[in-house]
């Protein structure tokens, strides 16, 4: 090998050794930027998925819509007897004279004057009156599925504390015609992701991006929901362990794209056998967070009447996107 050979040698062996130190290099840059990369992912999941602090909001509804009931009215006077025991007897048959199931009516007295019950422990003195008054309200039960009558009647028992004797009067029954009800379904849905002013930056003040609080009304009944509407509240904060400076307020509320009130009432209006109708109301938080998704619990109308099947809410569940 000539001396011209050997330097060739020395220089491509150089040159192959300097080669795979820079593909080395390369190569080991190129695995601390894709460590870089996961770190930086795994620190972003952090932020997003770790939790500085938990609020747990309760926002109160009222679902408002008419429905059908029925008044009745008894009057009675005693002239110069004393009465005692006086018991009233309210029967609800069909048509045929079958006497229905206690949950078809919800029955609620809702005015009673002169006496104290009507169950008979109490009586009326020469000369006294009073008067009752009980409010109908059929449940789904009643017209399941079309218009359906009923017959509402009774007795009225009481003793004849002067004359020692017992008197039982039929009362004249009143046919009242049922129609179908609405039966709603409730679906409410959240915004996941809630931003407003970062309370970490004293000298800049970001704004506050409104979030939807939705529901979706579905009228799975035959009958009509008349004048629906949902009266609102402000939210009001029931848990914030760290005491996180932060609050939430409705700003104004929609009802199927319209035109958003300043009103926390979503009127909806009739919303008729088999139709929807869609409402959201718009939040804003001061403070910077992320919306915890929470749960939904509907209310029963019930008042006094005991219904199994009022009609109305028939779930309320709540869904986060």
């Amino acid at each position: 090998m000539t001396q011209v050979d050997d330097l060739a040698e020395r220089a491509l062996t150089h040159a192959d050794f300097r080669a795979y130190q820079i593909d080395a290099y390369d190569q080991a840059l190129l695995n601390n930027v894709r460590e870089a990369q996961v770190e930086l992912q795994i620190e972003q999941l952090k932020q997003v998925e770790g939790v500085c602090a938990t609020i747990r909001l309760r926002i109160e509804q009222d679902l408002v819509m008419s429905r059908q009931a029925f008044i009745g009215s008894l009057t009675l006077e005693s002239d110069d007897e004393d009465l005692s025991q006086i018991a009233l007897n309210l029967v609800i048959t069909d048509l045929a004279g079958n006497v229905v199931a206690s949950n078809v009516f919800g029955i609620s007295n809702d005015y009673l004057s002169g006496i104290d019950a009507l169950d008979g422990a109490d009586g009326l003195a020469a000369g006294g009156s009073f008067t009752s008054e009980d409010t109908f309200l059929p449940s789904t039960l009643a017209a399941p599925e079309g218009p359906a009558a009923y017959r509402i009647g009774g007795t009225l028992s009481f003793r004849d504390v002067t004359e020692s004797h017992d008197h039982l009067i039929q009362l004249d029954p009143v046919t009242v015609h049922v129609l179908p009800q609405a039966e709603l379904t409730l679906d409410y849905f959240q915004e996941r992701n809630v931003v407003s002013d970062d309370p970490f930056t004293d000298d800049v003040v970001e704004p506050a991006s409104p979030f939807l609080l939705g529901v979706l009304l579905s009228n799975d009944g035959r009958g009509t929901a008349d004048s629906l509407r949902i009266e609102s509240a402000q939210p009001k904060i029931i848990d914030n362990e760290k005491g996180l400076l932060v609050d939430f307020k409705i700003i104004g509320s929609q009802v199927d794209g319209e035109s958003p009130s300043g009103s926390l009432t979503a009127v909806f209006g009739d919303i008729g056998p088999g139709d929807t109708a869609a409402g959201a109301w718009f939040l804003e938080c001061c403070g910077h967070t992320r919306g915890a998704v929470g749960d939904g619990r509907g209310r029963e109308h019930r008042r006094q009447f005991r219904l199994p099947r009022p009609g109305g809410r028939r779930r309320v569940p709540l869904h986060a996107r």
